[in-house]
């Protein structure tokens, strides 16, 4: 189900929805732009709890919303992942994907990544016998359908001492996928985390390393989240110590191809602090890596804290270097105890880089409807360019809390989002220019070239 917005702005006019059942739903945006197109995808089978955009992943015409949780009223277990398909500009949903040995409770649709025609879906909490060790599914494209192609779990999971979060993250590169496992412990520490790498050859997908931090230590978080682009896999790190500091977070980086894979090197903010998160989430597309520290400062001063950062790197030859240190202009100040969480979500596309802020305010009272916020890149500078709110915001709908860009189209999960008497079911909204119009450019179009 969707509901589709076309508008003309500049500056802050809204626009409302035209052909949905709520007129008052709309999007605001910080920017002079031309005219494009919203669409609002809700689930066929929506429910209360659902968290219908938990996660989100594009390739070209084909979105994938992820609802881990199965609802109040699915009572057998109804968590699911949602394929959308355009055409003519106009999404609907064309498939729900459900594993074949479906558990209730297993967050099925937990993280999704999707490349061309194949789709990956952690369930991070599927249970074998007392331990919930994790599993992978992978689904591809065949004709208008969606078939499961195989289950991926980890080689050593039955010596695993601890449950070992496989599926926590996931990423696809063409036939490479990266599976993060934060809680796996290994030589000797607990919890340190790792990653798997899987490899596909014809239609089989085999388990060909796993890698972990060169030193590593206990609850350090490793594969929180995972990116992978042209055989460099970046690796987050959230829990991390550097340096004397608590909790700063790094990121790591390996390079490779099969399974000889080795660490490149470690990533750390030129800022650091205690209990900045860096690592929580991670993006990159060939030379540059973006990193989120959502909780930058929070715990070192609540009070006037407004930090919460994104950090682009860059490579140089064998080399990555901090480019830059993305903040928000125009943020809502935080109020003691409450966070914006920008750096809830992160992605890139080219010169362009989208930044959640699921817990923004934006009406003075510290209501939690989300924002998202678009930086570009010229030559070595960024700038914020625009900024997204949902103008049927309610509190806490956590709107950003989940994004994805493909091209010149955006999707942005809102997992508390609530419809139709539905509490908590969760929205994604998709923004894009409308297709096979050159006149029409949105402003992503421009950036790109």
């Amino acid at each position: 189900m969707n509901k589709l917005i076309s508008f003309i702005f500049i500056f802050f006019v809204s626009i409302s929805f035209f052909c949905c059942d709520n007129p008052n739903n709309s999007i605001v945006l910080e920017k002079k732009v031309e005219k494009f197109s919203i669409n609002k995808l809700l689930a066929s089978d929506k429910s209360s709890f659902h968290s219908f955009g938990k996660s989100v992943a594009i390739s070209k015409d084909i979105a994938v919303v992820g609802a881990y949780r199965d609802g109040i009223e699915f009572k057998n277990g109804k968590a699911g992942v949602y394929v959308f398909v355009r055409k003519h500009n106009k999404w609907t949903q064309q498939v729900k994907l459900s594993p074949k040995d479906r558990q209730s409770g297993d967050h099925f649709g937990e993280s999704v990544a999707i490349d061309n025609s194949t789709i990956v879906v952690s369930a991070r909490r599927n249970k074998e016998g007392e331990k919930y060790y994790g599993a992978v599914y992978v689904f591809i494209k065949s004709g208008d359908s969606w078939i499961q192609q195989t289950k991926l779990l980890a080689n050593d999971r039955a010596v695993s001492k601890y449950n070992n979060g496989f599926g926590t993250s996931v990423a696809i590169d063409n036939d490479t996928i990266v599976v993060g496992a934060e809680g796996s412990s290994d030589d000797g520490k607990t919890e340190n985390g790792a990653v798997y790498i899987f490899n596909r050859e014809g239609n089989k997908w085999t388990q060909q390393a796993k890698l972990t931090a060169n030193d590593k230590e206990n609850n350090e978080m490793l594969g929180r989240s995972v990116g992978i682009d042209n055989g460099v896999i970046v690796v987050g790190t959230p829990q991390e110590n550097s340096d004397g500091n608590t909790i700063n977070g790094a990121v790591y980086v390996f390079t490779g191809n099969d399974n000889t894979w080795t660490q490149q090197a470690k990533l750390l903010a030129n800022d650091k602090g205690n209990y900045d998160y860096f690592g929580h989430f991670v993006a990159i597309e060939k030379n540059t890596i973006v990193i989120s520290a959502f909780a930058k400062d929070k715990r070192n001063d609540r009070e006037n804290s407004n930090n919460e950062s994104v950090y682009v790197f860059t490579r140089n030859g064998e080399d990555w270097i901090q480019q830059a240190k993305l903040l928000p202009k125009n943020k809502p100040k935080d109020k003691p105890g409450k966070y914006n969480y920008f750096g809830s979500s992160i992605a890139i596309q080219g010169n362009i880089i989208v930044v959640g802020a699921s817990l923004e305010g934006n009406d003075g009272n510290q209501s939690t409807g989300g924002a998202l916020y678009v930086f570009a890149r010229k030559d070595k500078n960024w700038s914020q360019v625009t900024k997204f709110l949902a103008n049927d915001k309610e509190t806490d709908d956590y709107f950003g809390n989940s994004v994805a860009i493909n091209g010149n189209t955006i999707i942005v999960g809102a997992i508390h989002e609530d419809s139709d008497g539905k509490v908590n079911n969760g929205a994604a909204y998709i923004i894009s220019n409308y297709e096979n119009n050159s006149e029409l450019k949105y402003i992503i179009s421009d950036l790109l070239e």
